[in-house]
Protein backbone atom coordinates (compact mmCIF):
# COMPACT_ATOMS: atom_id res chain seq x y z
CA UNK A 1 0.00 0.00 0.00
CA UNK A 2 2.42 2.49 1.27
CA UNK A 3 4.65 1.33 -2.30
CA UNK A 4 1.52 2.41 -4.44
CA UNK A 5 1.05 5.73 -2.54
CA UNK A 6 4.52 6.65 -3.12
CA UNK A 7 3.93 5.78 -6.75
CA UNK A 8 0.94 8.23 -6.37
CA UNK A 9 2.18 11.22 -5.55
CA UNK A 10 5.17 10.75 -7.91
CA UNK A 11 2.99 10.67 -10.85
CA UNK A 12 0.99 13.80 -9.33
CA UNK A 13 4.30 15.42 -8.73
CA UNK A 14 5.09 15.32 -12.06
CA UNK A 15 1.69 16.17 -13.44
CA UNK A 16 1.46 19.17 -11.27
CA UNK A 17 5.14 20.69 -12.36
CA UNK A 18 3.99 20.01 -15.98
CA UNK A 19 0.46 21.99 -15.17
CA UNK A 20 2.32 24.63 -12.90
CA UNK A 21 4.73 25.30 -15.91
CA UNK A 22 2.29 25.47 -18.56
CA UNK A 23 0.50 28.24 -16.83
CA UNK A 24 3.76 30.75 -16.46
CA UNK A 25 4.66 29.39 -20.04
CA UNK A 26 1.50 30.93 -21.01
CA UNK A 27 1.27 34.27 -18.94
CA UNK A 28 4.38 34.66 -20.18
CA UNK A 29 4.07 34.84 -23.83
CA UNK A 30 1.16 36.40 -22.98
CA UNK A 31 2.67 39.77 -21.13
CA UNK A 32 5.30 39.17 -24.02
CA UNK A 33 3.64 39.03 -27.36
CA UNK A 34 0.72 41.13 -25.81
CA UNK A 35 -1.77 38.76 -27.46
CA UNK A 36 -4.09 36.22 -25.77
CA UNK A 37 -3.56 32.46 -25.71
CA UNK A 38 -4.22 29.22 -24.70
CA UNK A 39 -2.08 26.21 -24.37
CA UNK A 40 -2.06 22.79 -24.68
CA UNK A 41 -0.14 19.94 -22.75
CA UNK A 42 1.28 17.48 -25.21
CA UNK A 43 3.82 15.18 -22.98
CA UNK A 44 4.08 14.73 -19.64
CA UNK A 45 5.49 10.93 -19.69
CA UNK A 46 8.52 12.02 -18.07
CA UNK A 47 10.85 15.05 -16.82
CA UNK A 48 13.11 16.15 -19.71
CA UNK A 49 10.34 15.40 -22.75
CA UNK A 50 7.62 17.95 -21.55
CA UNK A 51 5.84 19.19 -24.71
CA UNK A 52 3.50 22.44 -25.14
CA UNK A 53 1.22 23.49 -27.55
CA UNK A 54 0.74 27.34 -27.17
CA UNK A 55 -2.59 28.20 -29.46
CA UNK A 56 -2.57 32.20 -31.23
CA UNK A 57 -5.00 32.67 -33.05
CA UNK A 58 -3.92 36.10 -33.52
CA UNK A 59 -0.77 34.82 -34.70
CA UNK A 60 2.40 33.12 -33.22
CA UNK A 61 5.05 35.45 -31.81
CA UNK A 62 8.14 33.45 -32.50
CA UNK A 63 10.29 35.64 -30.35
CA UNK A 64 8.16 35.07 -27.62
CA UNK A 65 8.35 30.97 -27.57
CA UNK A 66 12.16 31.23 -27.93
CA UNK A 67 12.85 33.66 -25.13
CA UNK A 68 10.61 31.49 -22.37
CA UNK A 69 13.37 28.86 -21.20
CA UNK A 70 15.06 31.55 -20.13
CA UNK A 71 12.87 34.11 -19.15
CA UNK A 72 11.27 31.34 -16.38
CA UNK A 73 14.70 30.35 -15.23
CA UNK A 74 15.17 34.13 -13.97
CA UNK A 75 12.03 34.22 -12.55
CA UNK A 76 11.25 31.06 -10.55
CA UNK A 77 14.68 31.05 -9.42
CA UNK A 78 15.54 27.93 -10.80
CA UNK A 79 15.80 25.61 -14.11
CA UNK A 80 12.40 23.61 -14.27
CA UNK A 81 12.14 20.02 -16.07
CA UNK A 82 12.83 20.29 -19.66
CA UNK A 83 10.48 21.24 -21.86
CA UNK A 84 9.79 22.52 -25.89
CA UNK A 85 6.59 24.53 -26.79
CA UNK A 86 5.07 24.69 -30.46
CA UNK A 87 2.63 27.42 -31.86
CA UNK A 88 -0.36 26.61 -33.71
CA UNK A 89 -2.56 29.82 -34.86
CA UNK A 90 -5.41 27.34 -34.56
CA UNK A 91 -8.17 28.12 -31.47
CA UNK A 92 -8.01 25.73 -28.61
CA UNK A 93 -5.64 25.01 -25.19
CA UNK A 94 -6.26 25.62 -21.63
CA UNK A 95 -6.87 29.19 -20.24
CA UNK A 96 -6.10 29.81 -16.09
CA UNK A 97 -9.38 28.59 -14.82
CA UNK A 98 -8.75 25.61 -16.72
CA UNK A 99 -5.74 24.91 -15.68
CA UNK A 100 -6.61 25.66 -12.41
CA UNK A 101 -9.08 22.84 -12.75
CA UNK A 102 -6.75 19.97 -14.00
CA UNK A 103 -4.73 20.81 -11.01
CA UNK A 104 -7.58 19.76 -8.85
CA UNK A 105 -8.77 16.76 -10.71
CA UNK A 106 -5.25 15.49 -10.57
CA UNK A 107 -4.68 15.76 -7.07
CA UNK A 108 -7.75 13.99 -6.09
CA UNK A 109 -7.15 11.40 -8.39
CA UNK A 110 -3.62 11.16 -7.26
CA UNK A 111 -2.61 12.72 -4.15
CA UNK A 112 -5.77 13.75 -2.07
CA UNK A 113 -5.69 9.83 -0.32
CA UNK A 114 -2.30 10.06 1.03
CA UNK A 115 -3.00 13.10 2.32
CA UNK A 116 -5.90 12.55 3.94
CA UNK A 117 -4.83 9.72 5.26
CA UNK A 118 -1.66 11.26 7.17
CA UNK A 119 -3.97 13.89 8.59
CA UNK A 120 -5.34 11.41 10.76
CA UNK A 121 -2.01 11.68 12.85
CA UNK A 122 -1.48 14.34 15.92
CA UNK A 123 1.08 15.16 13.41
CA UNK A 124 1.24 17.52 10.26
CA UNK A 125 2.96 16.19 7.17
CA UNK A 126 3.69 18.19 4.39
CA UNK A 127 4.75 17.71 0.76
CA UNK A 128 6.23 20.07 -1.64
CA UNK A 129 6.66 19.48 -5.59
CA UNK A 130 9.39 20.66 -6.94
CA UNK A 131 9.67 21.75 -10.75
CA UNK A 132 11.94 19.30 -11.53
CA UNK A 133 8.68 17.16 -10.70
CA UNK A 134 9.59 15.49 -7.75
CA UNK A 135 8.60 15.40 -4.45
CA UNK A 136 9.71 15.80 -0.48
CA UNK A 137 7.72 14.27 2.33
CA UNK A 138 8.70 15.74 6.09
CA UNK A 139 6.16 15.61 9.25
CA UNK A 140 6.14 19.26 10.80
CA UNK A 141 5.59 20.30 14.25
CA UNK A 142 2.82 18.83 15.92
CA UNK A 143 0.47 22.58 15.35
CA UNK A 144 1.83 24.21 12.59
CA UNK A 145 3.76 23.98 8.88
CA UNK A 146 6.46 26.44 8.19
CA UNK A 147 6.37 26.36 4.46
CA UNK A 148 10.16 25.96 3.30
CA UNK A 149 11.27 28.86 0.97
CA UNK A 150 11.75 27.17 -1.67
CA UNK A 151 11.13 27.87 -5.62
CA UNK A 152 7.96 25.11 -6.17
CA UNK A 153 4.92 25.18 -8.36
CA UNK A 154 3.07 22.95 -5.69
CA UNK A 155 2.72 23.07 -1.63
CA UNK A 156 0.25 20.44 0.13
CA UNK A 157 0.00 19.90 3.78
CA UNK A 158 -2.35 17.88 6.44
CA UNK A 159 -4.59 19.76 9.51
CA UNK A 160 -5.29 16.46 12.19
CA UNK A 161 -8.90 16.51 12.49
CA UNK A 162 -11.65 17.07 10.40
CA UNK A 163 -11.32 20.45 9.62
CA UNK A 164 -9.41 21.48 6.31
CA UNK A 165 -10.18 25.21 5.82
CA UNK A 166 -6.96 27.15 6.17
CA UNK A 167 -5.37 29.06 9.24
CA UNK A 168 -4.60 32.73 8.89
CA UNK A 169 -0.64 31.33 8.75
CA UNK A 170 -1.40 29.13 5.90
CA UNK A 171 -3.27 32.14 3.88
CA UNK A 172 -0.33 34.20 4.71
CA UNK A 173 2.31 31.76 3.61
CA UNK A 174 -0.03 31.30 0.69
CA UNK A 175 0.41 35.52 -0.22
CA UNK A 176 4.74 34.44 -0.10
CA UNK A 177 4.05 31.28 -1.98
CA UNK A 178 2.26 32.43 -4.93
CA UNK A 179 4.66 35.74 -5.20
CA UNK A 180 7.47 33.48 -5.43
CA UNK A 181 5.93 31.38 -8.60
CA UNK A 182 3.60 29.08 -6.61
CA UNK A 183 0.57 27.99 -8.58
CA UNK A 184 -1.50 25.78 -5.70
CA UNK A 185 -1.85 25.18 -2.40
CA UNK A 186 -3.79 22.36 -1.03
CA UNK A 187 -4.91 21.04 2.94
CA UNK A 188 -5.92 17.94 3.47
CA UNK A 189 -8.22 16.70 6.71
CA UNK A 190 -9.14 13.44 7.56
CA UNK A 191 -12.77 14.72 6.30
CA UNK A 192 -11.25 17.20 3.16
CA UNK A 193 -9.48 18.88 1.26
CA UNK A 194 -9.09 22.72 0.50
CA UNK A 195 -7.53 24.28 -2.37
CA UNK A 196 -6.29 27.65 -3.08
CA UNK A 197 -5.15 28.08 -6.34
CA UNK A 198 -3.89 30.59 -9.05
CA UNK A 199 -6.40 30.98 -11.59
CA UNK A 200 -4.81 34.46 -13.48
CA UNK A 201 -1.71 36.05 -13.49
CA UNK A 202 -0.73 36.96 -9.77
CA UNK A 203 -1.36 40.77 -9.23
CA UNK A 204 -0.33 42.80 -5.91
CA UNK A 205 -3.92 42.83 -5.95
CA UNK A 206 -4.63 39.22 -5.31
CA UNK A 207 -1.54 39.39 -2.44
CA UNK A 208 -2.94 42.30 -0.75
CA UNK A 209 -5.95 40.01 -0.70
CA UNK A 210 -4.88 36.88 0.61
CA UNK A 211 -3.19 39.41 3.54
CA UNK A 212 -6.78 40.82 4.16
CA UNK A 213 -8.30 37.54 4.54
CA UNK A 214 -5.50 36.08 7.02
CA UNK A 215 -6.10 39.79 9.26
CA UNK A 216 -9.78 38.52 9.11
CA UNK A 217 -9.26 35.03 9.91
CA UNK A 218 -6.83 35.99 12.69
CA UNK A 219 -9.31 38.41 14.21
CA UNK A 220 -11.91 35.97 14.28
CA UNK A 221 -10.23 32.82 15.43
CA UNK A 222 -11.94 33.05 19.09
CA UNK A 223 -15.47 33.50 17.29
CA UNK A 224 -17.91 31.70 15.78
CA UNK A 225 -17.74 29.73 12.63
CA UNK A 226 -19.90 32.48 10.43
CA UNK A 227 -17.27 35.08 10.63
CA UNK A 228 -14.76 32.71 10.06
CA UNK A 229 -15.85 31.57 6.64
CA UNK A 230 -17.04 35.17 5.77
CA UNK A 231 -12.86 35.98 6.47
CA UNK A 232 -12.48 33.26 3.53
CA UNK A 233 -15.19 34.94 1.02
CA UNK A 234 -13.12 37.81 0.79
CA UNK A 235 -10.37 35.58 -1.20
CA UNK A 236 -13.59 35.89 -3.75
CA UNK A 237 -13.04 39.61 -4.70
CA UNK A 238 -9.68 38.85 -5.89
CA UNK A 239 -9.29 38.47 -9.54
CA UNK A 240 -6.45 36.06 -9.53
CA UNK A 241 -7.31 33.54 -6.71
CA UNK A 242 -9.61 30.48 -6.49
CA UNK A 243 -10.38 29.03 -2.91
CA UNK A 244 -13.19 26.32 -1.86
CA UNK A 245 -13.19 22.53 -0.74
CA UNK A 246 -12.23 20.48 -3.17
Amino acid sequence: MEELHTSSLSLFSLKAACIALAFHILSFYEEDSGREAGISLLDCSRPGNVRYRIHSPAGCNTSSIHLVEDALHLALGVRPLGFAVECSEEPGGLRYEGLAGLMVRSYNRLARRLLEELSRSSREYFVIVGWNGLYALGAAREDRVELPQLPAPVFMHTHPGPLCLPSFRDLESAAEFFAGGGVAEFIASSTCSYAILLKSHYTLDCYDKLREAAACVKRSAREDFYSYTECLALLARSECIEAATV
